[in-house]
């Protein structure tokens, strides 16, 4: 082996010092760049949403500006007040509220959930204010927002993807009906229950631009007839509906979209129009697929009424009958044969 001459030996110590100080120069270039801080979004993401403790989630954004914005974009619902709480009415004045709100939709571009139930009515800055909102929200509470009658339809034409929408006690028109079908036309549950001003044109816009729908509660609506959900769509499978004042002509429109599963006509005695084939309709082959029928004080139904019904709804599961004290021993013996897949019977105050 011929041996190196001490000129060769210089340039060779020389060359690993050179490459040593570049090999730690990439260690400090790679330590630099895998900083926790140089994170993409898309892996903060999945560290925020493996997060278990609120503790951690509620301080993730305290890092930095990146973490907060990661944090903001994780947040999924906000509510002010809870529309299933005995609570009705938040206690804060309306300027303060309208600055409030208009922060967090900002702030919180993707939410899905919204809740205004029992808020105070909103001022002019919140419409100048609502380009900048996001527009993801998918179910909106705006329970018992009776001061929101101004700014109703604004509100609602704010958010064209919503698929979920509470109107309950509020003072909705049918007008405000007809812009939120035009506005969220994939609306699949809405419930209108005790919305006195609206009645079947307001109902009618919703059944006939929101094809998707599948669950309506329109109780306690004394304007409503019914007449409006001719046509409706197969997808319409439950109904809310008791107190209300429909006609022989309401209940054939009810049950002709097909779909229906849960029927609820509690109360309905106490308008209901007796001429015609009334609550018999039901039963001729347009509610095949009904499974939870109530007819609680419906003084009207008889041993031909549930008979009739019986033989037309043979799928029923669960039937409140409480109060239907017009039924004697043959509608008994009617809902026996035809009814097989029948679990619960409610007969409450059924004297004969």
């Amino acid at each position: 082996m011929v041996g190196l001459s001490s000129e060769d030996h210089y340039k060779q110590g020389v060359l690993q010092i050179a490459a040593s100080e570049t090999l730690e120069e990439r260690k400090k270039c790679a330590l630099a760049t895998s900083s926790i801080t140089n994170f993409p979004d898309d892996c903060l993401n999945l560290i925020f949403q493996g997060l278990k403790s609120s503790t951690d989630c509620d301080s993730f954004g305290l890092t930095c500006r990146q973490w907060l914005r990661v944090q903001n974009n994780n947040r999924g619902s906000l509510w002010f007040h809870s529309p299933f709480s005995s609570q009705t009415v938040l206690e804060i004045d309306p300027d303060s509220f309208s600055t409030i709100l208009c922060n967090l939709l900002v702030r919180f571009q993707y939410l899905k959930v919204l809740s205004l139930s029992g808020c105070p009515e909103l001022t002019d800055s919140v419409i100048s204010q609502s380009q900048y909102f996001g527009s993801c929200i998918e179910v909106l509470y705006l329970d018992n927002c009776s001061k929101f009658s101004n700014m109703l339809c604004i509100v609602l034409s704010w958010f064209p993807r919503l698929t979920t929408v509470s109107l309950k006690g509020c003072h909705i028109t049918d007008k405000g009906l007809k812009i939120l079908a035009e506005s969220c036309s994939s609306l699949q549950i809405v419930n209108l229950s005790k919305c006195q001003l609206i009645s079947d044109s307001g109902v009618g816009f919703i059944s006939q631009n929101c094809r998707e729908l599948c669950s309506l509660c329109i109780s306690c609506c004394g304007k409503i007839k019914g007449t409006s959900l001719h046509g409706c769509s197969q997808t319409l499978t439950n109904l809310e509906a008791d107190n209300c004042n429909f006609n022989t002509e309401g209940i054939k429109a009810i049950v002709s979209g097909g779909g229906l599963e849960h029927l609820n006509l509690a109360g309905l005695w106490r308008h209901f129009s007796f001429t015609g084939k009334g609550l018999e309709l039901i039963g001729e082959g347009f509610a095949i697929n009904l499974l939870v029928l109530n007819l609680e004080d419906c003084i009207s139904v008889n041993s031909r009424t549930v008979t009739v019904i019986s033989k037309g709804c043979p799928l029923l599961r669960e039937w409140n009958l409480s109060g239907c004290s017009e039924v004697d021993l043959e509608g008994w013996q009617a809902i026996g044969w035809n009814c097989h897949n029948l679990e619960t019977l409610n007969l409450r105050e059924c004297f004969q």
